[in-house]
Protein backbone atom coordinates (compact mmCIF):
# COMPACT_ATOMS: atom_id res chain seq x y z
CA UNK A 1 0.00 0.00 0.00
CA UNK A 2 2.78 2.43 0.97
CA UNK A 3 4.60 1.60 -2.29
CA UNK A 4 1.45 2.44 -4.28
CA UNK A 5 1.02 5.71 -2.41
CA UNK A 6 4.62 6.76 -3.01
CA UNK A 7 4.50 5.73 -6.68
CA UNK A 8 1.31 7.71 -7.26
CA UNK A 9 2.62 10.78 -5.43
CA UNK A 10 5.86 10.72 -7.45
CA UNK A 11 3.84 10.53 -10.70
CA UNK A 12 1.63 13.43 -9.61
CA UNK A 13 4.54 15.66 -8.65
CA UNK A 14 6.29 14.87 -11.94
CA UNK A 15 3.16 15.79 -13.90
CA UNK A 16 2.64 18.94 -11.85
CA UNK A 17 6.21 20.09 -12.45
CA UNK A 18 5.87 19.32 -16.16
CA UNK A 19 2.95 21.68 -16.62
CA UNK A 20 4.16 24.16 -14.02
CA UNK A 21 7.49 24.64 -15.78
CA UNK A 22 5.50 25.48 -18.89
CA UNK A 23 3.59 28.21 -17.07
CA UNK A 24 0.41 26.30 -16.23
CA UNK A 25 1.01 25.05 -12.72
CA UNK A 26 -2.63 24.86 -11.58
CA UNK A 27 -3.84 22.99 -14.65
CA UNK A 28 -4.24 19.68 -12.86
CA UNK A 29 -6.28 20.92 -9.93
CA UNK A 30 -9.62 19.18 -9.75
CA UNK A 31 -8.83 16.87 -12.68
CA UNK A 32 -8.39 18.56 -16.03
CA UNK A 33 -6.97 18.50 -19.49
CA UNK A 34 -3.33 17.54 -19.18
CA UNK A 35 -2.21 16.31 -22.58
CA UNK A 36 -0.34 13.07 -21.92
CA UNK A 37 1.29 13.25 -25.35
CA UNK A 38 2.68 16.62 -24.31
CA UNK A 39 3.89 15.05 -21.08
CA UNK A 40 5.86 12.41 -22.98
CA UNK A 41 7.27 15.03 -25.36
CA UNK A 42 8.50 17.01 -22.37
CA UNK A 43 10.05 13.91 -20.84
CA UNK A 44 11.98 13.32 -24.08
CA UNK A 45 13.44 16.81 -23.69
CA UNK A 46 14.77 15.71 -20.30
CA UNK A 47 16.87 12.99 -21.92
CA UNK A 48 18.38 13.91 -25.31
CA UNK A 49 20.54 11.13 -26.74
CA UNK A 50 24.17 11.37 -25.66
CA UNK A 51 23.55 13.88 -22.90
CA UNK A 52 25.31 13.61 -19.54
CA UNK A 53 24.13 15.24 -16.33
CA UNK A 54 25.86 15.11 -12.96
CA UNK A 55 24.34 16.32 -9.69
CA UNK A 56 25.31 16.66 -6.07
CA UNK A 57 22.57 15.76 -3.59
CA UNK A 58 22.70 16.73 0.08
CA UNK A 59 19.96 16.00 2.61
CA UNK A 60 19.77 18.03 5.83
CA UNK A 61 17.64 17.62 8.96
CA UNK A 62 16.85 20.35 11.44
CA UNK A 63 16.86 19.48 15.12
CA UNK A 64 15.97 22.37 17.41
CA UNK A 65 17.21 24.97 14.99
CA UNK A 66 20.48 23.18 14.23
CA UNK A 67 20.81 21.78 10.72
CA UNK A 68 23.04 18.79 10.02
CA UNK A 69 23.81 16.63 6.99
CA UNK A 70 22.41 13.10 7.04
CA UNK A 71 23.13 12.09 3.45
CA UNK A 72 25.49 13.11 0.64
CA UNK A 73 25.31 11.54 -2.80
CA UNK A 74 26.67 12.31 -6.26
CA UNK A 75 24.61 11.24 -9.24
CA UNK A 76 25.32 10.81 -12.96
CA UNK A 77 22.84 10.22 -15.79
CA UNK A 78 24.00 9.04 -19.23
CA UNK A 79 21.37 8.79 -21.98
CA UNK A 80 22.57 5.80 -23.98
CA UNK A 81 19.53 5.32 -26.24
CA UNK A 82 16.55 7.48 -27.16
CA UNK A 83 13.73 7.29 -29.70
CA UNK A 84 10.13 8.46 -29.99
CA UNK A 85 9.03 5.31 -28.16
CA UNK A 86 11.59 4.77 -25.40
CA UNK A 87 14.50 6.29 -23.52
CA UNK A 88 17.33 4.36 -21.87
CA UNK A 89 19.31 6.06 -19.11
CA UNK A 90 22.27 4.67 -17.17
CA UNK A 91 22.25 6.15 -13.68
CA UNK A 92 25.17 5.96 -11.28
CA UNK A 93 24.81 6.99 -7.65
CA UNK A 94 27.87 7.40 -5.45
CA UNK A 95 26.92 7.70 -1.78
CA UNK A 96 29.46 9.59 0.32
CA UNK A 97 27.66 9.52 3.67
CA UNK A 98 26.38 8.09 5.92
CA UNK A 99 27.96 5.06 4.18
CA UNK A 100 30.19 4.89 1.12
CA UNK A 101 28.70 2.83 -1.69
CA UNK A 102 28.08 2.95 -5.44
CA UNK A 103 24.96 1.88 -7.31
CA UNK A 104 24.57 1.55 -11.07
CA UNK A 105 21.25 0.86 -12.74
CA UNK A 106 19.84 1.09 -16.25
CA UNK A 107 16.38 2.67 -16.55
CA UNK A 108 14.13 2.28 -19.59
CA UNK A 109 11.31 4.82 -19.91
CA UNK A 110 8.69 3.44 -22.27
CA UNK A 111 6.12 5.66 -23.96
CA UNK A 112 3.41 3.00 -23.89
CA UNK A 113 3.75 2.55 -20.13
CA UNK A 114 3.98 6.30 -19.54
CA UNK A 115 0.85 6.98 -21.57
CA UNK A 116 -1.10 4.19 -19.86
CA UNK A 117 -0.21 5.49 -16.39
CA UNK A 118 -0.86 9.12 -17.33
CA UNK A 119 -4.21 8.41 -19.03
CA UNK A 120 -5.37 6.19 -16.17
CA UNK A 121 -4.44 8.88 -13.69
CA UNK A 122 -6.44 11.48 -15.60
CA UNK A 123 -9.42 9.13 -16.07
CA UNK A 124 -9.57 8.77 -12.30
CA UNK A 125 -9.83 12.53 -11.87
CA UNK A 126 -6.26 13.80 -11.71
CA UNK A 127 -4.99 15.51 -8.61
CA UNK A 128 -8.48 16.47 -7.45
CA UNK A 129 -9.49 12.82 -7.09
CA UNK A 130 -6.55 10.74 -5.90
CA UNK A 131 -7.16 7.07 -6.83
CA UNK A 132 -6.14 5.69 -3.44
CA UNK A 133 -8.52 5.15 -0.53
CA UNK A 134 -7.61 7.19 2.53
CA UNK A 135 -5.10 9.41 0.74
CA UNK A 136 -5.56 13.09 -0.11
CA UNK A 137 -3.28 15.34 -2.12
CA UNK A 138 -3.26 19.10 -2.66
CA UNK A 139 -0.94 21.54 -4.37
CA UNK A 140 -0.40 25.18 -5.21
CA UNK A 141 1.97 27.10 -7.45
CA UNK A 142 3.33 29.85 -5.22
CA UNK A 143 5.82 31.70 -7.43
CA UNK A 144 7.34 31.78 -10.89
CA UNK A 145 10.16 33.96 -12.22
CA UNK A 146 13.07 34.11 -14.63
CA UNK A 147 16.39 33.86 -12.82
CA UNK A 148 20.06 33.51 -13.79
CA UNK A 149 21.96 31.19 -11.46
CA UNK A 150 25.49 29.79 -11.33
CA UNK A 151 26.48 26.26 -10.30
CA UNK A 152 29.69 24.26 -10.79
CA UNK A 153 28.30 23.32 -14.23
CA UNK A 154 28.17 26.97 -15.36
CA UNK A 155 25.80 29.93 -15.51
CA UNK A 156 22.26 29.35 -16.76
CA UNK A 157 19.18 31.40 -17.57
CA UNK A 158 16.44 29.51 -15.79
CA UNK A 159 12.77 29.53 -14.99
CA UNK A 160 12.16 29.40 -11.25
CA UNK A 161 9.03 27.69 -9.92
CA UNK A 162 7.95 27.28 -6.31
CA UNK A 163 5.21 24.79 -5.43
CA UNK A 164 3.68 23.47 -2.23
CA UNK A 165 2.28 19.93 -2.02
CA UNK A 166 0.34 18.41 0.87
CA UNK A 167 -0.23 14.68 1.20
CA UNK A 168 -2.29 13.04 3.93
CA UNK A 169 -2.40 9.30 4.54
CA UNK A 170 -3.28 7.20 7.59
CA UNK A 171 -3.51 10.26 9.82
CA UNK A 172 -0.12 11.63 8.79
CA UNK A 173 0.19 14.85 6.77
CA UNK A 174 3.35 15.71 4.85
CA UNK A 175 3.76 19.24 3.52
CA UNK A 176 6.60 19.86 1.07
CA UNK A 177 7.82 23.03 -0.62
CA UNK A 178 9.48 22.40 -3.98
CA UNK A 179 11.73 25.04 -5.53
CA UNK A 180 13.16 24.30 -8.95
CA UNK A 181 15.41 26.24 -11.31
CA UNK A 182 14.85 24.86 -14.78
CA UNK A 183 16.33 25.40 -18.24
CA UNK A 184 13.55 25.14 -20.81
CA UNK A 185 14.53 25.12 -24.48
CA UNK A 186 12.82 23.96 -27.65
CA UNK A 187 14.63 20.62 -27.81
CA UNK A 188 15.88 20.11 -24.26
CA UNK A 189 15.18 20.92 -20.65
CA UNK A 190 16.96 20.11 -17.42
CA UNK A 191 17.03 20.98 -13.76
CA UNK A 192 19.92 23.22 -12.69
CA UNK A 193 19.00 23.30 -9.02
CA UNK A 194 16.20 22.13 -6.77
CA UNK A 195 15.40 22.44 -3.09
CA UNK A 196 12.69 20.36 -1.41
CA UNK A 197 11.80 21.31 2.15
CA UNK A 198 9.39 19.19 4.20
CA UNK A 199 7.31 20.00 7.27
CA UNK A 200 8.48 23.56 7.94
CA UNK A 201 12.16 22.85 7.49
CA UNK A 202 12.41 19.55 9.36
CA UNK A 203 14.19 18.08 6.32
CA UNK A 204 15.74 19.69 3.24
CA UNK A 205 17.10 18.11 0.06
CA UNK A 206 19.37 20.27 -2.13
CA UNK A 207 20.20 19.04 -5.64
CA UNK A 208 22.70 21.00 -7.77
CA UNK A 209 23.90 20.42 -11.33
CA UNK A 210 27.68 19.99 -11.37
CA UNK A 211 28.17 18.96 -15.02
CA UNK A 212 26.09 19.12 -18.18
CA UNK A 213 27.07 17.82 -21.60
CA UNK A 214 24.89 17.56 -24.70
Amino acid sequence: MIHRILKTIILMIALLLTVSCNGDGNKLLGGSSLNCEQGWAEKMKDYPLGSIKEYSNVTYVNNGGTERVIMEMNEREDVIDASDESITVLKKKVFISPTSTTRDKEYVYNKTEFMAACNKFMELGGVGSLPLTGVSFGHSTDAQANETITTPAGTFDTKYTKMTTTTSARGVTLTSVHEIWFVQKEVERFTVKSITTTNNGAQRLVRVLTRYQN
